[in-house]
């Protein structure tokens, strides 16, 4: 999966995600590429798989587009550690944050 099919596979959970910066929208996810794992054999790269977080941000406590996430990574196989939500009290928000490849 490249980083098109990544997109198009969060939009399927949230329409209204958007890539690099927040909606505005009181509740949203936003994702992010932040680097690269790379495999190397015989001094090439033999494989990569690019580094990517997904934040939601919500004021709904167990939100269900949260939960929707989660279930679209292990559904497709994508590889990822999950944060859980914790409370910002300043944004008066719930934040979840998942780190994944997409290889």
């Amino acid at each position: 999966m490249d980083l098109q099919g990544f997109k198009t596979m969060i939009l399927t959970v949230d329409p209204a995600a958007t890539h690099g910066k927040p909606s505005g929208a009181e509740n949203y996810t936003v994702w992010q590429e932040y680097g690269d794992n790379s495999l190397f054999a015989d001094g090439k790269r033999a494989a990569s798989a690019q580094k990517v977080q997904v934040d939601r941000y919500t004021t709904v406590e167990y939100d269900p587009v949260a939960q929707s996430l989660t279930d679209l990574f292990e559904e497709n196989d994508i590889p990822y550690d999950y944060i859980p939500e914790t409370w910002d009290p300043e944004a008066e928000q719930w934040r979840h944050i998942w780190t994944c490849e997409v290889i």
